[in-house]
């Protein structure tokens, strides 16, 4: 996966340094925190349309 190979490559604070990350649903959340990566926030609903709404709402 993109997360394994910016692991391996010793990337993963270029890639994501920045980033806010969210995740889509508790599942995912936890998955993430258990890679060491830290979750902006949970969205609320699951589809690509609504977790653009959350983005915007909260740029």
């Amino acid at each position: 996966t993109f997360l394994e190979l910016a692991k391996e490559l010793d990337m993963r604070e270029d890639v994501f340094g920045n980033a806010k990350i969210v995740a889509i649903g508790d599942l995912t959340a936890e998955t993430i925190r258990e890679e060491g990566m830290k979750v902006d926030w949970v969205a609320e609903k699951s589809t690509f349309e609504d977790v653009l709404k959350e983005i915007k709402e909260r740029a």
